[in-house]
C-alpha cells in the first residue's frame, strides 16, 4: 500500500488508555446455559477469531506464521505486515525474546453482548473518523457493557481503525508494532489482552469503510474481551469448514453453516447448528463427550471421541472429508521407538537391561510414552504400567505414569528397575492399556541377567567415587597433587578400593603407575591381594616431582572384574623450581618455628654476667632449592620479642643466595638483667612455602655481686 497510508495507519493506532485496557469488577449475575447463539459473525470476523484462538492455543507457532525472518528488522511474507514491520523497525530478536515468554491460553468463545459492544465502537470510530477507545461524547467500554447488559468481572479492548486485511489487523495486535522501544509498544498491551487467560469470551466486529471522505478504513476492527460474573459452564466451540485452499485451516468463504453438532455424555445429549460462516459453540457441563458433526453439506458424519470439557473452554474443529483424529500410543526407550508386541529385547532401546551382580543393586531404565495421535490418549488401570510373567519379580515399577491421559504429542515417563536375587536370565512383559484403536494393549518384553561377579569401585577417603577411565583431574577425585617443589617436597594421596560385587575381587597384581612421568608418582602402600564381597582396602601414592612443569601419569589396577578388568584413572601434578630456606647453628638444622632453644644448635647462648659480658653466635642460612633466594626487609634478619634488646644483630646476611649456596649472620647476646632472656629471630624471604622463617633464642644473665 502507499507509504502515506502506512504512516497514517500506524501512527493513528494506539493502545488502551494508560494503565490497562481492563475495566473494573461489577456485581454478580446468575446465568443460564445457552446452546444457540443469536449473533451472526461475518466470515472475516470468524476468520479473525480463528487466528486469535490459534495463537492462544499455540503462541510459539504463530510468530513463525506472521514473520519470515527475525534477524535484524523483522520481515513478513504479507506485504502489508512487512511494510509495518519495516516502517517501525521492529526488532526481530527482541520480538522473539518477548514471544518466548508467552504461554498457551484456552480458546475464546463468542458472546452476543461483547459483539454488540464491539459493533457500536467500530461504528462510532467511523462516524467520528478517528481511532480512540474513548471517543468524545461516546460511551466508554464500561458504559457499553452496562448498555448491553454484560455483567463482567473483567473487560478488555483492542481497536484498529486502519486494517488493510484481517491478517494485517491480527498481526498489528499480536506483534503490537508502534513507536515504543525496538518498534514495539511498551508494554505490548494488545498482545497481552490476546493471550490473557482471564478472558473467556469475545466480541469481534469488523466493519468495512472505503469512503473517500473518511480517513479510517478500509477495515475498522474492534475486539472486546470479557469474563462474566458466575460464568457457568464452559464452552465447546470451533468451526466447521471445507478446506478449499488445502492449508488445513479455516479461511474466509470456507465455513459450512447448518451443520448439526451433537455432544453426548452421561449428562445427556446437547445439540446445536453451525452458524452461516461455520462457527459453533455449546455450553456444556464438565465431563467427557463424544462429539459428532453431520448434515448441512458436511457429507458423511464425523465423530470425535473423548472430548474433555473442564473449567475452561475447549475447541474442536471439523473439516469436511477429514478423518477425525484418534489417539496413538508410542513407547520409546533410550529415545528409540519400541514396537508393539516386541519380543526381542535390545540394549539399544533399553529393553535388554544387561547383566548385573545380584548384590550390586538395581539397573533402572526410563521409558517414555508419547501420544503420537491427534486426540487425547486415555490410559486404563492403576498402576497404569504393569509387569507380568514368571520372572516379573526381578523387575519393579519404580515410577508409574503420572497421568491417566495424554494430549496429542504430550509425553509421560515411567521407570523400571531390574534387581535379580539369583544368578540366571530373566524375562517379563510390560503392558499399557489405552484407548488407542489399533494398539489398545501395548506390550513388549524386557530381559536381564543376574550374575555373581566381583565389582571394583575406587573412591577417595572422603567417599567420592573416581569413575573408571577418568581422564581429568579435580579436587573431588583427589587426583591432582598440585604444585610441589622439585627439591624434597612431596604430597601423599590415599584411595579406597571396594568390592561391591558378590564374588572375591582379585587384586594380586597390585596397583601400578604408568605414563610419561610414572617415576614421579610412587606407590608407598599396596592394597590387599584379595577382597571379599563388601570388603575394602587402601593404597597410597606419593608425588615427588623430578623436574619442573606438568607431570602426568595414570593409576592402573588389573582385576578379575569381568566388566572392568583394568580400572584406571589419571594423575597429575606440577613440579616447580623455587628457593628453599634453611638455617643452621653449629651445623645443626634449626626448624622453622622452633620454640625450644638448645645449646647444641646455638639458639641457647648460655649464662653471662650482666656486668659487661657478651657472647657471639654465628648462624648459617642456606638455599636448598633451585631458585634464587632473596632476603627481604630492611635488616633481612630481625630480632623481636620480650627481651629483643639483649640480642643484637652484628652481621647481616647477603640479600641474594644462589641455589646450593649459603650466607651467615651473627647475633651477640649481652644480658641487661639477671634471669632468663628470650627473643625471636625473624627472617623474611621469597621462599613460597616459608616466606617468614622464625625460631626462638635465649640466654641467662647473672651477677657476681
Amino acid at each position: 500500500m502507499p507509504h502515506r497510508r502506512i504512516r497514517r495507519t500506524l501512527s493513528a493506532r494506539r493502545r488502551a488508555e494508560p494503565g490497562s485496557p481492563f475495566a473494573a469488577v461489577a456485581g454478580p449475575e446468575q446465568l443460564e446455559p445457552r446452546l444457540v447463539l443469536a449473533l451472526t459473525p461475518t466470515a472475516e470476523e470468524q476468520y479473525m477469531l480463528e487466528l486469535l484462538n490459534r495463537m492462544r492455543l499455540n503462541p510459539a507457532a504463530e510468530l513463525g506464521r506472521l514473520t519470515s525472518s527475525l534477524t535484524g528488522v523483522a520481515t513478513s511474507l504479507d506485504p502489508d505486515v512487512n511494510s509495518a514491520l519495516t516502517f517501525f523497525n521492529v526488532s526481530g530478536p527482541v520480538l522473539q525474546s518477548q514471544w518466548n515468554t508467552l504461554t498457551a491460553a484456552p480458546p475464546l468463545a463468542w458472546d452476543e453482548a461483547l459483539y454488540n459492544m464491539a459493533q457500536l465502537q467500530s461504528q462510532n470510530m467511523i462516524l467520528d473518523d478517528m481511532q480512540s477507545h474513548n471517543l468524545p461524547g461516546r460511551p466508554t467500554l464500561a458504559q457499553r457493557a452496562t448498555q448491553f447488559g454484560y455483567d463482567y468481572t473483567i473487560l478488555g479492548e483492542n481497536i484498529f481503525a486502519f486494517g488493510e486485511s484481517v491478517l494485517h489487523a491480527h498481526a498489528a495486535f499480536a506483534i503490537d508494532w508502534g513507536s515504543g522501544p525496538n518498534g514495539i509498544q511498551n508494554p505490548p498491551g494488545h498482545r497481552q489482552a490476546m493471550m490473557s487467560s482471564q478472558f473467556r469470551e469475545i466480541g469481534i466486529r469488523i466493519i468495512p469503510e472505503t469512503a473517500q471522505s473518511t480517513q479510517v478504513g478500509p477495515l475498522v476492527v474492534t475486539q472486546n474481551f470479557g469474563n462474566r460474573v458466575n460464568f457457568g459452564d464452559s464452552w465447546l466451540l470451533g468451526v466447521v469448514y471445507q478446506d478449499n485452499d488445502g492449508d488445513e485451516f479455516y479461511s474466509i468463504g470456507e465455513g459450512l453453516g447448518g451443520v448439526t453438532v451433537t455432544a453426548v455424555s452421561t449428562f445427556g445429549t446437547f445439540v446445536t447448528n453451525s452458524l452461516a460462516e461455520g462457527g459453533y459453540q455449546l455450553a456444556l457441563p464438565a465431563g467427557t463427550y463424544t462429539v459428532t458433526f453431520s448434515g448441512g453439506g458436511f457429507g458423511g458424519p464425523a465423530t470425535y471421541e473423548n472430548v474433555v470439557i473442564g473449567s475452561t473452554n475447549a475447541k474442536v474443529d471439523a473439516r469436511r472429508g477429514a478423518v477425525p483424529p484418534s489417539p496413538r500410543i508410542e513407547v520409546l526407550g533410550n529415545g528409540t521407538p519400541i514396537a508393539a508386541g516386541d519380543s526381542t529385547p535390545d540394549p539399544a532401546d533399553h529393553t535388554a537391561f544387561g547383566g548385573i551382580d545380584i548384590g550390586a543393586g538395581a539397573i533402572v531404565r526410563t521409558f517414555t510414552v508419547r501420544n503420537a495421535g491427534g486426540a487425547t490418549l486415555n490410559i486404563s488401570g492403576l498402576p497404569r504400567v504393569t509387569i507380568a510373567g514368571d520372572d516379573a519379580g526381578a523387575f519393579t515399577l519404580v515410577t508409574d505414569l503420572a497421568l491417566a491421559s495424554l494430549a496429542p504429542q504430550e509425553t509421560l515417563t515411567f521407570q523400571i528397575a531390574f534387581d535379580p536375587d539369583a544368578v540366571g536370565d530373566f524375562t517379563a512383559t510390560v503392558r499399557i492399556v489405552t484407548d488407542d484403536p489399533i494398539n489398545g494393549e501395548f506390550g513388549f518384553e524386557i530381559s536381564g541377567t543376574g550374575l555373581s561377579v566381583p565389582i571394583i569401585l575406587v573412591r577417595t577417603q572422603q567417599g567420592v567415587t573416581v569413575p573408571d577411565e577418568t581422564g581429568t583431574t579435580s579436587p573431588e577425585f583427589r587426583n591432582n597433587f598440585g604444585a610441589r617443589n622439585v627439591v624434597g617436597e612431596v604430597s601423599n594421596r590415599v584411595w579406597v578400593i571396594v568390592n561391591t560385587g558378590s564374588a572375591d575381587l582379585d587384586l594380586s597384581q597390585g596397583v601400578r603407575v604408568l605414563g610419561p612421568h610414572a617415576r614421579d608418582f610412587r606407590i608407598i602402600r599396596q592394597p590387599d591381594a584379595v577382597l571379599g564381597p563388601g570388603q575394602s582396602t587402601t593404597f597410597q601414592i606419593r608425588f615427588n616431582p623430578s623436574d619442573r612443569g606438568l607431570r602426568q601419569a595414570r593409576i592402573v589396577i588389573d582385576t578379575n572384574d569381568p566388566e572392568t578388568a583394568r580400572y584406571n584413572f589419571a594423575l597429575r601434578g606440577r613440579g616447580v623450581v623455587t628457593p628453599v630456606i634453611s638455617i643452621r647453628g653449629n651445623t645443626r638444622l634449626i626448624a622453622h618455628q622452633d620454640d625450644t632453644p638448645r645449646p647444641r644448635d646455638g639458639t641457647d647462648f648460655g649464662r653471662l654476667n650482666v656486668e659487661g659480658r657478651s657472647r657471639l653466635h654465628t648462624f648459617v642460612l642456606r638455599n636448598d632449592g633451585r631458585g634464587v633466594l632473596r632476603l627481604t626487609g630492611p635488616l633481612r634478619v630481625r630480632i623481636a620479642g620480650q627481651h629483643a634488646e639483649d640480642f643484637r644483630l652484628v652481621k647481616v646476611p647477603a640479600a641474594r643466595v644462589e641455589p646450593g649456596k649459603r650466607t651467615t649472620f651473627d647475633i651477640r647476646f649481652n644480658p641487661s638483667d639477671v634471669g632468663r632472656r628470650f627473643a625471636w629471630v625473624v627472617v623474611t624471604s621469597n621462599d613460597p612455602l616459608t616466606p617468614t622463617y622464625t625460631f626462638r633464642i635465649t640466654g641467662e644473665g647473672f651477677s657476681r655481686a
